[in-house]
C-alpha cells in the first residue's frame, strides 16, 4: 500500500496546535508563522490507522483498554529484525499513551535526579519540560564544571571545529570531534575522529573501545572530517540512491520491486567487502567482470557518457563544500 506523504492539509480550525495555536499563548497562531513540527506532520493520515479508528469508533462506549499481543509481537519483531536484539519478552516492554510519557519512563529508569541529559538544539520544549519536573538538568556545561576529574567531550557537530567548540564551552577540557554515518546503527559504520590538545592515550583507548561495536574507526587530521564526512557521511544516501536505481533498473527489465531490491543491496554489500578483504583496486575487480564484448562493459559504457563517475565527484565534492560552510 502507497501512502500520501506529498498532500499538505490546510488544518486551518481543524483542532491543531501546529496550525492554530501558538506555543506562546497567542491564539490564533500569527499566518505567517511555519509549523515545522515532526511529530505532528500536515499529511493524510494513513488509510490503515483510520479504518482501525473508524471501526473502534463504530463501538459506542469507551473505557479502559489492554494493548492486544499483536501490538507486543510487532514490537519484538521491530527490535529483533532492526537492531538485532533478541531475547525480549513482553514484561520487558512498558505502554506509554505519547511521547513525553516514554521519554519520562526512560529518564527515570536511566537516570536520577540531578544530573543532565544531553538534548539536539533545537529541542522540543516537551523534552526539556519533562527534565525540569523531574529534576533532571538540561544543560551540560554545568555539570562538566562541576566534575572533580576532566571530562572527556565528544562532539559530533558537523563543521564545527574543536577551536569553535572550546569557544562555546567558556571551560577547558579535552575534546574529540567525530563523524559517524548511519551504518553504525547495524554496525557496519564509518566513524572519523580527530582528538584534540590534552585528550591521553587512555582517552582515546577508552574512546575506541566504547565505539569499536559501531563499525570501522579512522583517525584523521581535523582539517581533513570535511572531507572525510563529505565521503562517509554523505555517501550512504548516495549508495542508496544508486541501490534504487540499480533496483529500478531490475523492475524495468522485468523483475519484481522485492526481489530486484534484494539483488541490488546484495550486490553492493558483497562488492563492498570483496573490495575491503582482497585490498584489490576497484578498476581492477571492475575489469574482471567486463568481459570483452560482453553485456557489463555495455552497462559501463552508459554510465560512462552519462558522466557518472564526474557526477558522483561532484556531489562529494559539493557537501565538502557545505561541510566548510557550516563551519
Amino acid at each position: 500500500m502507497k501512502y500520501d506523504f506529498i498532500t499538505v492539509l490546510d488544518r486551518t480550525g481543524a483542532d491543531s496546535i501546529a496550525a492554530n495555536i501558538d506555543p506562546w499563548g497567542v491564539s490564533p497562531a500569527p499566518a505567517q508563522r511555519i509549523p515545522m513540527w515532526i511529530a505532528d506532520m500536515s499529511f493524510p493520515t494513513a488509510p490503515p490507522i483510520l479504518e482501525a479508528m473508524h471501526k473502534r469508533l463504530a463501538f459506542p462506549n469507551f473505557g479502559y483498554f489492554s494493548m492486544p499481543d499483536e501490538y507486543f509481537d510487532c514490537i519484538l519483531r521491530w527490535q529483533e529484525t532492526r537492531n538485532g536484539l533478541t531475547g525480549l519478552k513482553r514484561a520487558d516492554i512498558g505502554y506509554e499513551n505519547g511521547v513525553l510519557g516514554g521519554v519520562s519512563s526512560a529518564v527515570q529508569a536511566l537516570t536520577v535526579p540531578g544530573e543532565a541529559v544531553l538534548l539536539h538544539a533545537p529541542a522540543y520544549i516537551g523534552f526539556t519540560h519533562v527534565l525540569d519536573n523531574l529534576g533532571r538538568k538540561a544543560e551540560l556545561s554545568p555539570l562538566l564544571r562541576s566534575r572533580k576529574e576532566p571530562a572527556l567531550l565528544i562532539s559530533m557537530a558537523a563543521g564545527t571545529s574543536i577551536f569553535r567548540i572550546k569557544e562555546l564551552l567558556s571551560f577547558s577540557c579535552p575534546i574529540i570531534r567525530i563523524m559517524p554515518n548511519t551504518p553504525a546503527a547495524v554496525g557496519e559504520g564509518m566513524l572519523l575522529y580527530s582528538a584534540g590538545e590534552g585528550v591521553s592515550e587512555q582517552d582515546l583507548e577508552e574512546f575506541r573501545s566504547l565505539l569499536s561495536d559501531a563499525g570501522r574507526l579512522l583517525a584523521l587530521p581535523e582539517e581533513q572530517l570535511d572531507a572525510g564526512s563529505a565521503l562517509s557521511g554523505c555517501g550512504p544516501a548516495f549508495v542508496c540512491l544508486f541501490a534504487e536505481a540499480l533496483a529500478d533498473g531490475g523492475v524495468l527489465s522485468g523483475l519484481k520491486r522485492q526481489d530486484a531490491l534484494l539483488l541490488a543491496a546484495q550486490t553492493l554489500l558483497g562488492t563492498a567487502k570483496l573490495l575491503l578483504v582482497s585490498g584489490k583496486h576497484p578498476g581492477e575487480l571492475k575489469d574482471q567482470v567486463c568481459s570483452p564484448g560482453g553485456t557489463t562493459i555495455e552497462g559501463v559504457r552508459q554510465l560512462e557518457e552519462a558522466g557518472f563517475r564526474g557526477s558522483v565527484m561532484n556531489a562529494v565534492f559539493a557537501s565538502f563544500e557545505k561541510n566548510k560552510r557550516l563551519g
